[in-house]
């Protein structure tokens, strides 16, 4: 249903869908960077695990991206729209593991050992989308 608000190609679509597959990988590097420096074993092992899903929905979303891509021609077709709907279905996935890895991170960052000169995260929240 949310693809008939996208106002934009199905080759951008596919695009967008594998460039947040790839930016993903980013996510999880730095997620399980984060998780060696910190010294709270409940909190690291909660952010392995968040982070450790985004693989693979990563992946799901690549593949997706490549079949979809493969159906360009047959636009209008049932199979086309189940396509498109699994794409944004598996990107909304995606953008949820990553929201909750970095909501983790963000508390993994706390119990950071600063004495060791590691990493200090500062979080600044973004303008809502409506309001740029």
């Amino acid at each position: 249903q949310l693809h008939r608000f996208y106002s934009g190609s199905k080759r951008e679509l596919i695009a967008t869908a594998k460039a947040i597959a790839e930016a993903s990988e980013e996510v999880t590097r730095l997620a399980k960077k984060l998780a060696l420096e910190c010294t709270d074993k409940r909190i690291r092992t909660n952010l392995l695990q968040v982070c450790e899903r985004i693989p693979t929905i990563g992946t799901q979303l690549k593949i997706l991206s490549t079949v979809k891509a493969t159906m360009l021609g047959a636009q209008g077709s049932e199979e086309d729209q189940e396509a498109t709907e699994m794409l944004v279905g598996n990107a909304q996935n995606l953008m949820q593991s990553v929201k909750e890895t970095v909501k983790a991170a963000e508390g993994a960052s706390i119990k950071i050992r600063t004495e060791q000169g590691a990493y200090r995260l500062r979080w600044v929240r973004r303008s809502p989308w409506y309001q740029i």
